[in-house]
């Protein structure tokens, strides 16, 4: 196999300095207008996307964090009353990650922090032909690595579903 060649070398480049911009910026404005750091907020973002609740394993590897650095500002996030940790007794070696009203009402104001922010410095700056095909390209790289979003807790699920009422 052959090295990667001047491009691929610079498009990683510009990659990560993009990245390491962009995320600077949304960090500072989620940090001054809703207490919340980038990788709280993703924490957030991902337990909901999870279906509400999420293995605090499923939340490192989706993160690419380590588990210590989850569970630190899991630990924070919990302390603040923005999400619970729940033990289910049937298998009490797994510890999910929740969110609680207020970690819903935190990620109301952060997704929205989030979004002014991602519009002023990446959408505003690319096509929406650009922004396809950077999904592509990227989307292609996660399926190479074999990146896989975050799946809903099939407990959790089942959990919820007893609780409904019948009808």
């Amino acid at each position: 196999m052959e090295g990667c060649g001047a491009d691929e070398i610079q498009a990683w480049v510009e990659l990560t300095r993009a990245h390491d911009l962009l995320a600077a910026r949304l960090d500072d404005a989620l940090r001054a207008e809703v207490g919340l750091s980038l990788p709280e907020h993703d924490i957030l973002v991902q337990i909901v996307a999870g279906g509400g609740m999420l293995q605090m394993g499923d939340v490192a590897r989706t993160l690419v964090i380590s588990k210590s650095g989850v569970t630190r500002l899991v630990g924070k996030l919990e302390a603040e009353g923005l999400l619970e940790r729940i033990t289910f007794p049937q298998n009490r070696r797994a510890t999910f990650a929740s969110l609680t009203e207020a970690g819903r009402c935190a990620l109301a104001k952060s997704e929205k922090v989030f979004a002014e922010v991602l519009a002023a410095g990446f959408a505003a700056n690319l096509t929406q032909t650009d922004v396809r095909s950077l999904r592509r390209a990227l989307g292609k790289l996660l399926d190479a690595h074999g990146w896989e979003p975050p799946q809903p807790c099939q407990e959790w699920a089942r959990l919820q579903a007893a609780d409904r009422p019948a009808g």
